[in-house]
């Protein structure tokens, strides 16, 4: 995911003129990225900077955020306005990013991993100092790869449950249309060919339609038709229970994560 992002703030709309350099540990890692952003400038450690993404396992956040509390403070990594942290590290709220990094202004954000396509959808909340500028700002970084929606942070484990972890639902979900398909004989790259299909056409739909999902899924369900049938299944399964109860573990895992 990080390495979508940065393809958008690299090649993204608002690219020219912005200095961007990335902090990476790891010299696979490092080499990596030189190989694919040859104007990007990579090293170990960070470098002073106006804004800084922070786009690293929920573990290594302290560490990581620690670091550029020292930077910043630094003779050579002041900046002459507050330095902006935005964040994607899934759970840790802006409390904790300020208290590891008080001179920072903090925007908490959770992206998806679509953004890999230029599909995905990023919610992004203000922390401690984050002004309009300061969100028009963090927007902007994802502008090319996604869809932006701002919420406030104490809805940010439930976004994270239901988006941040959405798309891996979903991809379950064309796992087990595909599963199903071949069962009935059909050759598995057909079957996953029109599982993926139907589930994008259908999002597609249902986003460019507007109108409520289950009138869409009503003018669809004739009585006693097959996809009637179909649906009376998933109901025999309880399948919207199922589908709420993993978005709940999600959400209090993600609680967990923040603590």
């Amino acid at each position: 995911m990080a390495s979508a992002i940065l393809s958008g703030i690299v090649e993204g709309p608002g690219s020219q003129g912005r200095s961007i350099h990335v902090s990476e540990k790891f010299e696979p890692a490092r080499k990596t990225i030189v190989d694919r952003f040859p104007g990007v400038s990579v090293s170990a450690s960070p470098e002073p900077a106006n804004t800084f993404v922070l786009a690293v396992k929920p573990k290594d956040a302290p560490s990581a955020v620690s670091e550029l509390e020292i930077l910043v403070n630094t003779p050579s990594g002041k900046t002459a306005i507050p330095p902006v942290l935005v964040s994607i590290a899934a759970g840790i709220d802006s409390a904790h990013l300020s208290s590891w990094a008080p001179s920072f202004t903090i925007v908490r954000t959770m992206p998806n991993t679509a953004v890999a396509v230029g599909k995905g959808v990023v919610a992004i909340a203000a922390g401690k100092g984050a002004d309009e500028e300061v969100m028009a700002r963090a927007e902007s970084l994802f502008s090319a790869v996604a869809m932006t929606v701002r919420v406030p942070e104490y809805q940010m484990d439930a976004v994270t449950a239901m988006s941040g972890s959405g798309p891996a639902y979903f991809m379950y979900f064309i796992e087990a249309l595909e599963e199903a398909g071949v069962s009935l004989g059909l050759p598995l790259d057909l079957a996953r060919k029109l599982a993926i299909l139907t589930t994008v056409g259908s999002g597609q739909l249902a986003l460019e339609d507007g109108r409520d999902p289950r009138i869409l899924r009503l003018e669809v369900t004739s009585p006693g038709g097959t996809t009637a049938r179909g649906i009376a299944e998933f109901d025999r399964g309880a399948l919207k229970a199922t589908i709420t109860n993993a978005v709940f573990a999600a959400y209090e895992r993600s609680k967990e994560l923040g603590k």
